[in-house]
């Protein structure tokens, strides 16, 4: 039996098929169905749903615009996210935005999809920048999906150009030489040796704290990274590194001790 939940709160009841259905009539007059193995999934996708139009995220209707979706995935991720990853994410958007966001959710096609690409590219846009712009728009779809919003992500049969892989340039023997040189008496020579010595990131050795030396072992922590998270003002932020790999401990070589300590 279905069990109504008052007004403009839809009503859940189960199917034929042993999953619960939560719908709910919309203004147009149209209706809005919700499916969970369970009625607390079918419920909670529906009160969710309920919640996200209340606060003008989601329309509940099949006019609900790319534009609007991403305003919506883009706020949920920003509590999951880095914030320098969610700025990165909308400076994509604002490309998909510009170039489809008026396209409506259920009408984007890999078709429609194609098209743009080959376009932002032909307007200069890297194949770097599409590919990775490609890789939020797919991640966003399959949200979309996943709230049952559209059935299938036209992303995932769009192709994206390749995102081009850059041999890393390294010093020889002779150029490391040279370059020490070069540097010795600068107020930074102990940070340009632990850049040479160690190979840390531009952001680990900002980040490197004295505490994160063992002189008496000859070792340093790598456990900090220091990132830009508002790109428009300049502000920094040191942060944890992202992965257990980025987290290590790096031998230090007699000269990269010696700077340290003088």
């Amino acid at each position: 039996m279905a069990r109504k939940r008052g007004n403009n709160e839809g009503t859940i009841f189960k199917r034929a098929d042993g999953r619960y259905e939560a719908r709910i009539s919309l203004p147009n007059g149209k209706r809005k169905s919700f499916y969970g193995e369970t009625r607390q999934e079918a419920s909670d996708k529906l009160n969710d749903a309920l919640q996200n139009q209340r606060r003008g995220l989601v329309p509940m209707d099949n006019r609900q615009t790319i534009q609007q979706f991403l305003k919506f995935w883009i706020e949920v991720k920003t509590h999951k996210l880095r914030e320098s990853t969610i700025i990165r994410y909308q400076a994509h958007i604002k490309h998909l935005n510009d170039g489809i966001g008026g396209v409506v959710l259920s009408k984007l096609t890999p078709q429609k999809l194609q098209v743009f690409y080959n376009k932002v590219i032909e307007d200069g846009l890297s194949p770097g920048e599409v590919h990775d712009m490609h890789a939020v728009l797919k991640s966003a779809l399959d949200y979309a999906v996943e709230m049952e919003h559209i059935h299938a992500n036209p992303a995932r049969k769009a192709r994206a150009t390749s995102k081009p892989r850059h041999e890393m340039a390294t010093l020889n023997e002779e150029q490391v030489k040279i370059f020490l040189d070069q540097i010795r008496g600068h107020r930074l020579e102990a940070l340009f040796i632990l850049a040479v010595t160690t190979g840390m990131r531009k952001g680990e050795l900002l980040a490197l704290h004295w505490k994160e030396v063992d002189f008496s072992k000859k070792k340093l922590s790598v456990r900090y990274n220091l990132q830009m998270v508002t790109r428009e003002r300049g502000n920094y932020r040191i942060s944890d590194t992202k992965t257990s790999y980025s987290r290590r401990t790096i031998a230090l070589t007699a000269t990269a001790m010696r700077a340290l300590q003088e």
